[in-house]
């Protein structure tokens, strides 16, 4: 029997301790979108998605953000999160957004 390969393959490029973030609330979010998007996960990442989708003439994506914990509960929500990771994401790399049907 032949492989195929799986329909949508999922990786994450940046993993961090809660305790690695500023103290200052008002500072999370910025330095949350800058981890994000300088991540040194995403160049292996890239790397796989183009070697088993070569014919992609453009990258789509979607971020769905998991908070855990109760740090920041109150000052960013996991919809907050997602929506400024994805923004990051949209201004660093210039792929377009689809919540639906990313290529990401």
């Amino acid at each position: 029997a032949a492989l195929t390969l799986p329909e949508r393959i999922y990786a994450v490029v940046c993993c961090l301790p809660a305790t690695s973030l500023p103290d200052d609330e008002a500072a999370v979010l910025p330095a949350l979108r800058t981890l994000v998007a300088e991540a040194p996960g995403w160049p292996a990442a890239l790397a796989a998605h183009c070697q088993l989708h070569p014919g992609l003439s453009s990258l789509s994506f979607a971020v769905v953000a998991t908070r855990r914990g109760r740090r920041f509960k109150q000052s960013v929500g996991s919809l907050q999160l997602g929506t400024e990771l994805g923004g990051a994401l949209h201004t660093y790399f210039g792929w377009r957004v689809d919540l639906t049907a990313p290529s990401l």
